[in-house]
């Protein structure tokens, strides 16, 4: 994270943190049977369901949950920053050393482990916790048919899992379980140092392979069987589809508005690679532009689509974009346009006016058309690799902007795969965060991606840990076309509908 004028240091860490823990927050409430189950309660309630008496009830199911997720969010975003980091960080504030402490505690392990035993193991205890068997109960049930008396504070919340899990002995009963693993798989992977091995390495293959296929289930189902013998049942991994299945079916009933904007897991992820399902979020920012298309054969007054980057300047916009991302941003109604989609494009209140060019059209023969005014050119990633003529197009001008409409981790595996070295750099506009990315050092693409603080600060640090030394933390990124960097954001957000990674179609 890019310290903010006058932050110390410190306080840039504990910030990048913070938005770490949160975002881990987000990951097990959507992952977990009991994290759906108080989400569809809150869905409901701020959409009048019941307003009233589902509020009470998700703040109960809150309060049954605190210490779990706290433990949960804190711990795990401390094994991942570095334990002793997070020590510092949080001096002084007793609490969350509390839950870092509680948590460390769950894999109570000595012995000289391979350093992602533990780490699996806490991990695998705070999400049984959360997903105790009357979850799938009670989303199969329905939200129509849950009431107060569900969640009395006897009943199997993931608190009170918590607490017999360490009753029944549990922290203390990992290291039968890590000697079988490695007996049984004695060439894991790079696990046997401090760092993550390459990722182009066989090693870190096999790794990926053993946590997925092998430690993160076995994890699961022990911290579950120590949960079983204290009578307490839980939600076995390969129930995830189910849970999001029941969950799906329970909210449409009670909120059919909501149900299609929920983006579900639907299935179990390790803990060495927490992904967070980043290329499956979403961000809404508007229902879709009205456009007003105005043909290129019509297009006179090219002064008609400046627009002023409150600096003080004014500059022109050009889209270059596949007609399908442009159907899918702005309300094109039954207007037929060209594909690819070339225009100039002016945001005026709820509407996008476009001003229609050839397709063949290139950034300079655009901009000789508009005197006085510099041209801002945005595309997509998808629109780029769906129009080769596009791409060659756009490889004649500096800068390009381009919004990253599909997955950022896919695309950033092939380019180290071929050698190539990615730049990153961060920067947080209002309440979300825009991740940079360029390849090499004289490419005239600047890659966007625009999130919610913690998925992006979570994507550039796992990009970071997965490709050490090929994708690379560049805060001077920022600094090469500060004026055009900060107009095509601005662009962005102030006329697309929603962002995501996964294509027009997603």
């Amino acid at each position: 994270m890019i310290p903010s004028p006058g932050e110390q240091p410190g306080e840039s860490a504990l910030w990048s943190m913070t938005e770490l823990h949160e975002a881990l927050h987000h990951d097990l409430q959507w992952s977990s049977g009991w994290g759906l189950l108080s989400s569809g309660v809150g869905i409901a309630a701020r959409s009048g369901y019941r307003r009233l008496a589902f509020r009470e009830l998700f703040l109960r199911m809150v309060d049954l949950s605190r210490e779990t997720h706290e433990t949960y969010a804190t711990t795990i975003s401390a094994t991942i920053g570095g334990i002793g980091d997070a020590r510092a960080l949080l001096a002084g504030n007793a609490e969350y050393l509390a839950y870092l402490d509680r948590g460390l505690a769950l894999a109570d392990a000595s012995g000289d482990w391979p350093w992602q035993f533990r780490i699996a193991a806490i991990d695998a205890v705070l999400r049984v916790c959360m997903r105790p068997a009357v979850s799938m109960d009670l989303l199969r049930r329905g939200f129509r048919q849950l009431n107060i008396g569900d969640f009395e504070p006897g009943r199997d919340g993931p608190d009170r899992r918590l607490t017999a899990f360490e009753q029944a002995g549990g922290p203390a009963s990992w290291p039968a379980l890590f000697e079988r693993l490695l007996a049984e798989f004695p060439d894991r992977g790079g696990d046997t140092g401090a760092a993550v091995p390459p990722a182009d390495s066989p090693d870190f293959d096999r790794l990926r392979r053993f946590e997925e296929e092998i430690l993160g289930p076995r994890c699961h189902a022990h911290a579950g069987a120590v949960l079983e013998r204290a009578g307490l049942a839980s939600v076995g991994t390969r129930q995830q589809s189910a849970l999001a299945t029941a969950f799906r079916s329970a909210i449409i009933e009670v909120s059919p508005e909501v149900a299609p904007l929920v983006t579900l897991v639907n299935e179990r992820r390790p803990a060495f690679e927490e992904t967070l399902e980043l290329h499956r979020q979403r961000v809404w920012l508007r229902p879709p532009l009205t456009a007003e298309v105005v043909p290129s054969a019509h297009l006179r007054d090219t002064g008609a689509f400046r627009s002023l980057d409150g600096e003080g300047g004014h500059y022109v916009c050009g889209l270059w974009l596949d007609r399908a991302v442009a159907a899918g941003q702005f309300d094109l109604g039954d207007r037929a346009v060209p594909d690819p989609l070339v225009a100039v494009a002016a945001v005026d209140g709820a509407r996008i006016r476009l001003g229609l060019l050839p397709p063949d059209t290139t950034p300079a023969e655009c901009q000789a058309a508009l005197p006085g005014s510099p041209l801002l050119v945005l595309t997509t990633h998808h629109s780029l690799a769906r129009h080769a003529t596009v791409l060659a197009t756009l490889q004649t001008v500096e800068p390009v902007f381009v919004l990253m409409d599909l997955p950022v981790d896919r695309h950033v595996r092939q380019w180290v795969s071929s050698g190539i070295l990615v730049r990153l750099a961060t920067w947080d506009v209002g309440g979300l965060t825009v991740l940079m990315l360029a390849v090499t050092r004289n490419h005239p693409f600047r890659f966007l991606c625009i999130g919610t603080p913690g998925g992006m600060y979570v994507l550039a640090d796992q990009l970071r840990r997965r490709y050490p030394g090929q994708v690379v933390t560049e805060p001077a990124l920022l600094d090469e076309h500060p004026v055009a960097t900060r107009r095509a954001v601005r662009f962005a957000l102030d006329a697309w509908h929603l962002l995501k990674q996964g294509g027009p179609g997603a």
